[in-house]
């Protein structure tokens, strides 16, 4: 599904004051979550050299719990197991891999990431659940309604509709005539529970919700394809038989 490559200065705990076992614990959920989604989670070549900054702390944890509270008194046992076990998940890099850019090369897969403790990191970073959610979400949220089609499990699993546009350019778009003629106008939610929702040239005000729900369902109104094209385009999602092959 995706590629993570960890991000050695989250591994630098030169700080060793700073207590880090809620981090571990919340790194640990998401390596749990990739590996058995089938993410391909690779260390970094230089993760294990002595010349790099994240020595010192894989020195301590190969020496075992008593040595390493020696550096770091505010571990919990609970946290060191699972700290000494989640290093084990990843695997050498392809080719010595170690970039982003690289692994994208050497794997031909565009979904990649960096993966580590929590951090200043320039690019995406996952290290907890929610961002691991993340680096799947913004992933799926690019794929064409033809790719929505071919993945859709995987889609459905971590999409969340978002415009993609302004809604008042959407307006301007459908005033101006430059979209499918089945489409006649875009509302935004204005009362509690309501959602942005499109309208369809229909006599029963046909309208569907941003999320894939039927804001009015007409039966036997089908949207155009070009219309739901522009719809994906746009960020909304489709009824769940519209992306049946």
């Amino acid at each position: 599904m995706g590629n993570l490559l960890t991000y050695n200065p989250s591994f630098n705990w030169a700080d060793n004051a700073i207590d880090r076992n809620h981090q571990i614990s919340s790194l640990n959920d998401a390596v749990v979550l990739a590996r058995d989604l089938g993410d391909m989670l690779y260390y970094h070549p230089e993760l294990y050299s002595e010349q790099s900054e994240s020595a010192s702390l894989l020195n301590s944890l190969w020496s075992g719990y008593d040595d390493f509270r020696l550096n770091f008194p505010w571990i919990k046992e609970p946290e060191y197991q699972l700290l000494y076990n989640l290093i084990l998940f990843f695997k050498q890099p392809p080719s010595n891999s170690i970039s982003l850019h690289e692994l994208l090369q050497h794997t031909g897969i565009t979904n990649n990431a960096w993966i580590g403790f929590e951090s200043n990191c320039v690019e995406q970073l996952v290290y907890n659940n929610p961002t691991w959610h993340t680096f799947h979400r913004l992933f799926v949220s690019q794929f064409t309604l033809e790719q929505r089609r071919q993945h859709f499990e995987y889609f459905d699993l971590f999409f969340e509709a978002e415009l993609t546009l302004p809604i008042n350019k959407i307006k301007q778009l459908i005033d101006e005539g430059h979209v499918h003629d089945s489409i006649t106008r875009i509302d935004p939610a204005l009362i509690a529970h309501e959602k942005i929702h499109i309208h369809f040239k229909n006599s029963e005000n046909c309208a569907l919700n941003i999320d894939g729900t039927w804001k009015h369902e007409v039966v036997g109104f089908r949207i155009p394809e070009t219309a739901c094209i522009q719809l994906t385009e746009w960020g909304f999602k489709l009824p769940s038989e519209y992306y049946q092959i």
